[in-house]
């Protein structure tokens, strides 16, 4: 059972992600794949903490108790019978909420944080696949989620970080939906990602000497808000390059940018 972790603040699309990949794989799928979603055990607890109490007060304790229950969940799936598992709440997303909940000088609060550090570190390697879906949609208020978008932007640089700073390979999720739908399908059902992947029908259409691969688009406008969206390029040049880039296997991807001396981009061009 491969295990496919959704991570990113609040608002981000996690959850939409991941019921279209369910969908797509059991639905769309020949032969049919058998996807489970997790959903996340947080949101059912405030709401019926809201519902039952009229509000909710997080604490350490209860992200100690999100992260037993999520996991709780995972495992409750039989991995002879299910061949995806996809969470929109991953374990390692309790470490980072918890962490500005930490009193420096309140040693109970220090020790609860580190029994749940320690217990993460426990399931390090727990996902095949971490996905860290970018910030490209305004923050919504469901009436479950809090805060605003300030937080949730906060809240995914800290995610981010923790991710580059405990060297958790994972994978940027760009662009609306059917495309990052098409993006996890093609990196968990070992797919080489291709051109039509990253740019969408409308971009093609508007240009399709450039998917021909031509190294112009006839329209710098679009090309400009292809650059937004996929990575943040300053050429066509250099975006040309990348595109051919993901189009190829990983491996052969690894070896052309040594032969090339192309930069791999890190923590630094993202700020962290």
């Amino acid at each position: 059972m491969k295990r496919i972790a959704l991570a990113g603040g609040a608002s981000c699309g996690k959850t939409s992600l991941a019921r279209h990949l369910t969908t797509e794989l059991y639905n769309n799928r020949t032969p049919k794949r058998n996807a489970q979603h997790v959903p996340e055990f947080a949101r059912d607890h405030i709401n019926e903490c809201r519902r039952r109490d009229g509000a909710f007060i997080p604490t350490m304790a209860t992200q100690q108790m999100f992260f037993h229950e999520q996991m709780a969940r995972e495992d409750a799936l039989d991995p002879e019978n299910v061949e995806f598992l996809i969470t929109d709440s991953p374990i390692f997303l309790t470490v980072v909420y918890a962490w500005p909940m930490v009193e420096p000088l309140n040693y109970n609060s220090r020790v609860t944080y580190e029994k749940l550090y320690d217990c993460w570190l426990q399931h390090y390697n727990r996902y095949d696949h971490v996905f860290l879906l970018n910030r490209e949609k305004p923050f919504f208020q469901d009436g479950t989620r809090g805060g605003n978008e300030a937080g949730a932007i906060d809240m995914h640089e800290r995610i981010t970080a923790f991710l580059f700073y405990h060297e958790i390979d994972f994978t940027d999720i760009r662009g609306p939906d059917h495309t990052r739908v098409s993006l996890v399908l093609k990196e968990i059902l070992d797919q080489p990602q291709t051109f039509e992947d990253l740019v969408s029908t409308d971009d093609r259409r508007n240009f399709p000497s450039y998917a021909q691969g031509t190294e112009y688009p006839e329209n710098p406008d679009l090309l400009e808000n292809i650059v937004d969206q996929h990575g943040d390029l300053k050429d066509p040049k250099e975006m040309r390059t990348q595109l051919d880039l993901v189009s190829e296997t990983k491996q052969d991807a690894e070896e052309r940018r040594m032969r090339e001396k192309i930069p791999r981009r890190g923590p630094s061009d993202i700020g962290v």
